[in-house]
């Protein structure tokens, strides 16, 4: 059992130095602290506290789920070769790429985020509505 609990210490506490941020790594600090005073079932419970600790500040830290919103005009395959009808298809103002929009993500999307993530889309598609640029 003393060769178990050398193991787990080397293998969660040591070998996963510098592999975690600091929030992380603490929480593998306080399981082992909590494992070695109170016992494995103690311990499981502190880690699903401390998992869902952790999961609720990286959440927050990343408030903002769009990265980037652009258009697919400026993304170009070049591993097709496309007949000449459908690379003027693409290239069309009225049908083409421009008319595609392109929203690149980030993080978490969970309830407190989704409902400014709606707002943020709504906001962009009123904003190009009337212009070359609507999709």
């Amino acid at each position: 059992l003393l060769h178990i609990g050398i193991d787990l210490l080397l293998e969660g506490v040591c070998d996963s130095y510098g592999n975690f941020d600091w929030l992380e790594y603490g929480g593998i600090w306080f399981i082992t602290i909590i494992m070695t005073i109170y016992g494995m079932t103690a311990a499981l419970l502190a880690g699903i506290a401390s998992a869902l600790s952790v999961y609720a500040a990286q959440s927050v830290s990343y408030q903002n789920p769009i990265r980037g919103i652009l258009t697919a005009s400026s993304l170009r395959s070049s591993s097709w070769n496309r007949p000449t009808e459908a690379a003027s298809i693409l290239d069309s103002n009225e049908i083409g790429r421009k008319k595609i929009l392109i929203i690149q993500l980030q993080g978490h999307l969970f309830f407190g985020n989704v409902a400014q993530l709606t707002d943020n889309i709504k906001a962009t598609l009123e904003q190009k509505k009337g212009t070359p640029e609507e999709p």
